[in-house]
C-alpha cells in the first residue's frame, strides 16, 4: 500500500491491523519483501521498488496533491505536476495489479486524468 505521508501510512497500517491484517509501516531503506504482510508505505520511498499488487490510497483534496495555500501560482503548478509525476511513479510500481483510492466527497484532481475505459468505478454512486 502505498500513501502520500508517513502518517498515513502508519494510520493506515494500524488500521488494517485492527481490522485483524497483518500490515506494517516500513521505510523503504528497510523493507522485507518476503515478510507476510502488508507493506504500507509513502509514495516517495517506493520508488526503485516492484510489487505485484500495489493499492495507492489517500487520493483526495488537501493529501495529493498537497499544496499550500499561500504559495505564489507558479510554485503552486510546480508542485501540482511533481506530485502528479510522483502519483504515476507509484502506480507503476505494480507489476499484475494495481487499486487506485480516491475519496468521493473529495477526490484528488488526479483521479480525473485516470481514462474511465482503463478503470472498473467502485464507487458508491
Amino acid at each position: 500500500m502505498l500513501c502520500p505521508s508517513s502518517q498515513t501510512g502508519k494510520d493506515y497500517a494500524q488500521k488494517l491491523t485492527k481490522l485483524g491484517l497483518k500490515a506494517k509501516f516500513v521505510p523503504s531503506k528497510s523493507i522485507n519483501l518476503k515478510a507476510p504482510y502488508i507493506k504500507v508505505l509513502t509514495l516517495h520511498s517506493a520508488k526503485g521498488l516492484e510489487f505485484p499488487f500495489v493499492v495507492i490510497v489517500g487520493l483526495e483534496t488537501g493529501q495529493l496533491p498537497n499544496i499550500k495555500l499561500d504559495l505564489p501560482p507558479d510554485e503552486k503548478t510546480a508542485i501540482i505536476n511533481e506530485q502528479r509525476r510522483l502519483f504515476y511513479v507509484g502506480c507503476s510500481r505494480a507489476m499484475r495489479g494495481l487499486m487506485v483510492c480516491g475519496s468521493a466527497i473529495s477526490p484528488s484532481p488526479f483521479l480525473e486524468t485516470l481514462k474511465d475505459y482503463h478503470w472498473l468505478n467502485l464507487s458508491n454512486s
